[in-house]
């Protein structure tokens, strides 16, 4: 397997040198971005990249692959010809290598278009002899997450700053976190809290109660890792039943949901489609094509499903409010548009074959008003400004 890895690169290598003079500069960068993108995320995420002092070093590897990748990154101008020092290019892009964690995960789906489209629309809901997903790897795609949503969390800290400096009555028992993956999350909150806030001062009669849900083990089991050191509590939740994760913490842990500051990141379009059993009269639709398990799914039922799925969070939420970043699709008409200048291509993709539910984020708005909670202006950010594909807001 060594050897043929090593074959590819090599090939992938020439290919690159015979052939940059035939293409655009567009095209030729897309050439680069499906060679690049799962390279450096599987040699980050199975830490075989060292940088020192804009010195690269690749371990553990063997030496014959090593050398291939040495060559492309050559190629490529990340590192040097001669030495391997790192380029302004390659320091670029070797340290958003997570970055790529998210869309490289789902290569197990982009690679059985066919089955999913033609043989079995359930692939991706079916699970190996271990009970691991196969449509993507669920590890890297955690991995991915924590890594390219921390410039998104430093967007975060104006608004936990100002909950934590209330008065000690009015703050939150602590945070939970649905949907926590790796606890990245959940670790940086803490670590504002306990330095920038006037809660540090009441820190050891108020001490931060920090919570994650997540439905995967492996996520958990990072969490549990990534907050070791620190008081948590992980357990398995549903984005799709605050219900019961509320029932879990009384229970087990006599806690109440609405006692904690929640928040989540990029969860909701995740959740588990059902199709509405009420009907709820709205004039909200989405340009965006949805379905569940290879039946189509009408922009009016979708509406309807993501204003329920609001609606069964409000008592949870009334008391301390919701920090919610999420994904968001634009039109296609604008994703044609603006062709490798937005993020919506590469996510509509991915999450568009895997049963998940981006919409515009002026259709995401309409259903929060709908629901009667608000977004609070001060705390609202968009990425980029126009045609925004990721939002961050403070829902009252």
């Amino acid at each position: 397997q060594v050897l043929e890895y090593t074959n590819l690169v090599n090939k992938l290598n020439l290919f690159l040198i015979n052939n940059k003079e035939k293409f655009t500069d567009k095209f030729y960068n897309n050439l680069e971005g499906l060679i690049v993108g799962p390279l450096l995320a599987n040699l980050s995420f199975y830490k075989h990249i060292q940088l020192k002092s804009k010195s690269l070093n690749l371990i553990n590897l063997e030496p014959l692959f090593k050398k291939s990748i040495i060559n492309i990154f050559q190629t490529l101008k990340f590192i040097s010809d001669n030495k391997n020092i790192t380029t302004t290019k390659g320091d670029f892009f070797f340290t958003k290598s997570s970055s790529y964690g998210v869309t490289v995960s789902y290569l197990a789906t982009l690679s059985n278009i066919n089955t999913l489209l033609i043989d079995d629309n359930n692939y991706i809901w079916k699970r190996n002899k271990n009970n691991d997903e196969i449509h993507v790897d669920r590890s890297m795609n955690v991995w991915g997450s924590g890594g390219s949503h921390k410039i998104y969390f430093k967007k975060i800290n104006k608004i936990i700053i100002n909950i934590f400096n209330q008065d000690i009555e009015n703050q939150p028992l602590g945070i939970i976190d649905i949907g926590c993956g790796d606890g990245t999350f959940l670790k940086y909150i803490y670590s504002i809290i306990i330095t920038q806030t006037k809660r540090k001062e009441y820190i050891e009669k108020y001490p931060i109660i920090l919570i994650g849900t997540d439905i995967n083990q492996k996520a958990r089991n990072s969490a549990k890792n990534t907050l070791k050191g620190i008081e948590n509590i992980i357990i398995d939740g549903d984005i799709s039943n605050p219900s019961q994760i509320n029932n879990i913490l009384i229970k087990k842990y006599n806690l109440k949901l609405n006692d904690f500051l929640n928040c989540r990141t990029f969860l909701d379009h995740n959740r588990i489609y059902e199709k509405p059993k009420k009907e709820i009269k709205h004039n909200i639709t989405s340009n965006g094509s949805f379905c569940f398990k290879g039946s189509l799914i009408s922009s009016e039922d979708l509406i309807t499903n993501f204003i329920i799925h609001l609606s069964s969070w409000k008592p949870y939420i009334k008391r301390h409010g919701l920090i919610i970043v999420e994904l968001h699709t634009i039109d296609p008409i604008d994703t044609l548009k603006n062709s490798g200048r937005s993020l919506a291509c590469a996510y509509d993709a991915t999450h568009g074959y895997s049963d998940q539910y981006l919409i515009e984020y002026d259709t995401y708005k309409k259903c929060i008003n709908n629901i009667g909670m608000r977004i609070t202006k001060n705390n609202e950010y968009l990425f980029p400004d126009k045609l925004p594909t990721v939002s961050i807001n403070y829902i009252k």
